[in-house]
């Protein structure tokens, strides 16, 4: 009789650790807004929390949809048992690309974001094709990847950066492509950058696409077992295919942002985050 309460309680809370498993990410963005309400600044006019205003978490937002991005495209790949090295390379390598196609060569943005995306797609494409279809480790596939795309980028700057002026043949001498103020500068009437919108967008659409849809379940399915995956009837090399190639489609899609960030791309140091002027830019090595 004396055991039957603390049976009750100790189900209890393994039913409540259970819960919070369940809502680890929730809970874990709630305490980092804690924090930030309990230690930033205040307004010394209004005395509310500078943390709680939509221009700092607009601005947070911004400063993190590349990686919100590369993190769409990576938990694929992370369901599926893998793991992916050269997202960052490909990162830099579109965003080499997009620059030079629009300031070199004068493309139209839409061509030239499509180039963009289909190169970081192929991209992933051979990163399945070497890992599903030819056993190897994923690893080593997407190492020997990140420095293939770390050296297309730099063969085809010419070694430098891929700016205005920069040579003589560019098609733009001055000024910086249009399309790039316009992913950066906040929409008036959402008061936020095409770029966060993007990087919204893609979090719903793969929420749908990993929760609710088939591709969704058999990529759980591969990650927890290939074997017992290809005996319920699931091509396991298709699945592995199409996250690596999302993968990388993602990482070409944040290139197109990092290349409207810093309006410069190439050399070794791609990608960048400034928040301020785009002429001080702190480089960031993938």
């Amino acid at each position: 009789m004396d055991k039957a309460p603390g049976k009750q309680l100790q189900t209890s809370w393994r039913s409540l650790l259970a819960a919070a498993a369940n809502l680890r990410g929730l809970l874990a963005l709630v305490v980092v807004i804690a924090l930030g309400v309990l230690f930033t600044p205040r307004n010394l006019e209004t005395g509310h929390s500078i943390f709680l205003t939509w221009q700092t978490q607009s601005d947070i937002l911004f400063e993190y949809s590349e990686y919100g991005l590369l993190a769409c495209g990576m938990t694929l790949v992370i369901l599926t048992g893998g793991i992916d090295l050269s997202v960052g390379s490909i990162v830099g390598f579109a965003a080499t690309l997009f620059a030079l196609l629009l300031i070199g060569h004068g493309w139209g943005v839409g061509a030239a974001a499509g180039a963009c995306l289909a190169a970081g797609a192929t991209a992933g494409l051979v990163n399945g094709v070497l890992i599903s279809r030819f056993r190897m480790q994923p690893f080593v596939a997407t190492l020997a990847m990140m420095v293939a795309a770390r050296g297309a980028a730099k063969v085809i700057s010419g070694g430098i950066k891929v700016q205005p002026a920069a040579r003589d043949w560019y098609a733009l001498q001055e000024g910086s492509p249009p399309v790039f103020d316009w992913l950066t500068t906040s929409l008036p009437w959402v008061r936020i950058q095409p770029a966060t919108l993007l990087f919204l967008l893609a979090i719903v659409i793969m929420t749908v696409v990993v929760r609710y849809t088939s591709f969704g379940r058999r990529l759980y399915a591969v990650g927890g077992s290939e074997e017992a995956a290809r005996l319920s009837g699931i091509r396991v090399p298709q699945v592995k295919i199409w996250a690596y190639s999302l993968c990388a489609f993602f990482a070409a899609l944040a290139g197109l942002i990092n290349a409207s960030r810093i309006r410069t791309a190439g050399r070794a140091g791609w990608g960048s985050r400034s928040s301020g002027s785009s002429s001080s830019p702190i480089s960031i090595r993938f």
